[in-house]
């Protein structure tokens, strides 16, 4: 168990790492090209109520580095979970055996993307395209796929004044991995709500993100949560983050789904 989470930590800081000198801008042996690269790294801590009682830890890097005219974006993300029983409805467990009940506890699947945006975009609107995929790096069976799965992606974003809106938009289909699961085909929408009432608070809502299993019946695939909360920015030093809170209620779950969701983040910039 240690030694498969410690890979995993390596590996996702591996693939959110930056180039040395992150967040300073370096001209390449190309003259005119100049790269500038910056990380984020975001540590969420989730904690599900309702029926179905459950608490993760979720880790996320999240790096922005220039290319000659493209801006690139790279996320990759993963859970160290703690489920009394099979939680249906979340993008690292959409197919649990029918006898997982027991408790599990350890590291989920890992999904990561990457995608690319002209650099020179004019007006408020971004538009990045580019592909994602989900690792089969879960320690127990009910907490991931058994899949190698990948497919297209899709990251807006629109800032105007106080106001950022944002959503990644993906889909991911199976193509390797354990004969004996059933096959990933799960589209995920993650959408990003912020407003900036002062340069110290935000109102905010970024939930886990909302999912549909095209391989479920109607009844059971989607998971739709609405909810908010406040982001407080601080600097420690030479530190920046923000802390947030946030709550979520889920309108639309599967039967053995979460019905709200509690989540603190605390966000560090590198």
């Amino acid at each position: 168990m240690r030694k498969r989470l410690a890979s995993v930590l390596t590996l996702a800081c591996l693939l959110g790492m930056p180039a040395p000198d992150a967040g300073a801008e370096e001209t390449s042996d190309h003259g005119s090209n100049r790269y500038r690269f910056t990380r984020q790294a975001s540590y969420f801590f989730v904690d599900f109520l309702g029926g179905d009682n459950a608490e993760t830890l979720g880790i996320e890097t999240d790096a922005e580095f220039g290319i000659g005219g493209l801006k690139g974006r790279h996320i990759a993300y993963f859970e160290v979970a703690d489920y009394p029983r099979t939680i249906p409805g979340k993008a690292t467990n959409p197919a649990p055996s029918p006898d997982a009940t027991e408790e599990a506890t350890g590291i989920t699947d890992l999904i990561t993307g990457l995608w690319f945006s002209s650099k020179d975009h004019h007006g408020p609107l971004e538009v990045g395209l580019g592909p994602v995929f989900q690792l089969p790096t879960a320690s127990d069976t009910t907490l991931g796929t058994g899949k190698w799965s990948a497919g297209p992606g899709i990251d807006i974003e629109y800032r105007k004044g106080k106001l950022f809106l944002g959503t990644i938009i993906f889909h991911i289909w199976s193509f390797a991995g354990d004969d004996d699961r059933k096959d990933v085909n799960m589209s995920m929408a993650k959408y990003f709500v912020m407003y900036d009432l002062n340069k110290d608070w935000k109102l905010i809502s970024i939930p886990y993100g909302v999912t549909y299993y095209w391989n479920k019946p109607d009844s059971e695939a989607l998971s739709l949560p609405i909810g908010g909360g406040v982001q407080r920015n601080f600097r420690i030093g030479s530190q920046d983050g923000s802390l947030h809170l946030q709550y979520f209620n889920y309108v639309v779950r599967p039967s053995k789904g979460s019905e709200q969701e509690a989540r603190l983040t605390l966000e560090w910039y590198f």
